[in-house]
């Protein structure tokens, strides 16, 4: 297969974007580490396919690149939207990132990332040198991305081409490159954000269709500045082919801890302070759930270990939400799964901010305001419904 020459695509600075504003280069790796990682990976490719399926009938391919967190249980939700589509209307294709060991040296692909670093002026103006680096870095695995596709799909012939999160650097690249080929592209709704958040992630969306969770979720998209008529309500991705959830009441109360960085360092002491003193009163027990990549030890101080204990890592999220017979839960977008499959729950108010703001009645910021919700509203909220999903519907407008 002939080598691409060149990137096809057709805003740079979309693709770095995201990268820039969620996180500070200098501070991660160092020059050296910098330079070292370029040599790798101009002359061993960095990524490889995992899994490919084609049909020849397809309109619809599903891309998973390598993320920037490559959880599992997003790759497990992202496979259960595929089995939304019609089998034979499908192609997928599967990244993994390989280790230094395995990746192979390729003297065509080495010159050819050669060249192009030495006559290719696409350097982002204003960033350090280690930033401009490892734009060239990203650059190099955005051409073997494109090889990828060119060489394994029928990339002009799809109807829609769907990834996981296109304010990704690497899944916005993808969304460019078919949109270059004329193909419609529709990004999944990657999560719930503050208001930095969200702005970046508005500014750097670009598919044509924003698949979102549910009214409040379209609202915040489009009070941050996406078009109304990219929008389409499909339901929570994360819950797409889920059993519904079956309600114990076994007096035992999950807590859904935000990420434990910035002002979540704050807050989740409060709120675990809070549900402690409530469970003590009320003759309760509760367990602590961590954001995933998050140390679950760090607040083991706080936990009266009579009535408190923390979820193991292991633990699926639906594994957790079916021993437990409510849940609190602050900013993490695990409220809105937990929404999705019809749990009770109450919601922690941020002091700082409140990215739910308008979303449910059922909020508290003191030991008294929880108390009195559920003296007063408990009985309510055991009544929730689980969502709805129309992804299915969605894709056979592309069949």
């Amino acid at each position: 297969m002939e080598l691409s020459k060149k990137l096809l695509v057709l805003n740079k600075e979309k693709l770095l974007y995201w990268k820039y504003a969620k996180y500070d280069i200098k501070k991660k790796k160092n020059i050296l580490i910098q330079i070292g990682g370029l040599i790798n990976d101009v002359i061993r490719k960095k990524i490889k396919i995992a899994e490919f399926e084609h049909h020849e009938s397809a309109t619809i391919l599903f891309c998973k690149t390598v993320d920037d967190r490559n959880r599992r249980d997003t790759l497990s939700s992202f496979r259960n939207v595929v089995n939304e589509t019609d089998l034979q209307k499908r192609d997928y294709i599967w990244w993994n990132e390989q280790d230094l060991k395995s990746r192979i040296f390729n003297l065509k692909r080495a010159i050819r990332n050669l060249i192009f670093l030495i006559t290719k002026n696409y350097y982002v103006s204003g960033y350090t040198l280690n930033e401009k680096i490892s734009d060239i870095r990203d650059n190099i695995q955005f051409l073997d991305y494109q090889d990828d596709i060119i060489k394994y799909t029928a990339i002009g012939n799809y109807k829609l081409c769907v990834v996981l999160y296109d304010s990704f650097p690497i899944d916005n690249f993808v969304v460019q490159l078919f949109r270059s080929y004329g193909v419609k592209t529709a990004t999944l709704q990657h999560g719930v954000f503050d208001i930095r958040g969200k702005q970046i992630w508005a500014d750097n969306s670009i598919a044509d269709f924003f698949l979102t969770w549910n009214d409040f979720t379209r609202k915040v998209a489009i009070d941050a500045g996406i078009e109304e008529s990219r929008l389409v309500i499909c339901g929570n991705f994360k819950c797409v082919g889920r059993a519904k959830i079956q309600r114990k009441e076994n007096r035992i109360i999950g807590v859904i801890l935000d990420d434990t960085a910035g002002v979540f360092a704050d807050e989740n002491p409060k709120m675990i302070k809070i549900v402690d003193e409530f469970c003590d009163c009320n003759g309760y027990k509760y367990i602590l759930r961590f954001h995933p990549l998050r140390d679950t030890k760090m607040y083991n101080n706080l936990i009266n270990s009579s009535i408190g204990d923390v979820c193991s890592p292991g633990i699926s999220l639906e594994e957790f939400l079916s021993d437990v017979e409510f849940c609190v839960v602050s900013s993490s977008t695990v409220l809105c799964e937990i929404e999705s499959y019809g749990l009770p729950f109450f919601h922690y108010v941020h002091h700082s901010y409140n990215i739910y703001n308008g979303y449910t009645n059922y909020n508290f910021q003191t030991l008294d305001e929880l108390q009195k919700l559920y003296d007063n509203n408990y009985h309510d909220i055991k009544s929730l419904k689980s969502s709805q999903y129309h992804y299915k519907e969605f894709f056979e407008k592309f069949y």
